[in-house]
């Protein structure tokens, strides 16, 4: 991946106004997070820039490809108005 081995990949993304919402197909630094599963990735982007898309690929492919189970993995979103509350 683009991300030097032993850094914690940060990933800034804007949304893609020609992508239908319905469509998720990855920005090459999409592709990076997706890919780069040996370390905690830290996604920041705007609204509609693909930040779900991006941790449900990363999910799916621990589990289908790097053999963890569902229940190995940890994760959490908010917003910055949940994070406010």
């Amino acid at each position: 991946t683009g991300v030097p081995p032993g850094q914690l990949a940060l990933l800034d993304a804007e949304p893609d106004p020609e992508r239908p919402p319905e469509v998720f197909a990855p920005t090459p630094a999409q592709r990076d997070a997706i890919a780069c599963r040996d370390r905690d990735v830290f996604t920041e982007a705007g609204a509609g820039s693909g930040k779900t898309g991006v941790l449900v690929e990363r999910y799916s492919d621990s589990v289908t490809e790097d053999g963890l189970g569902p229940e190995e993995i940890l994760a959490f979103t908010f917003t910055e108005r949940a994070a406010a509350e």
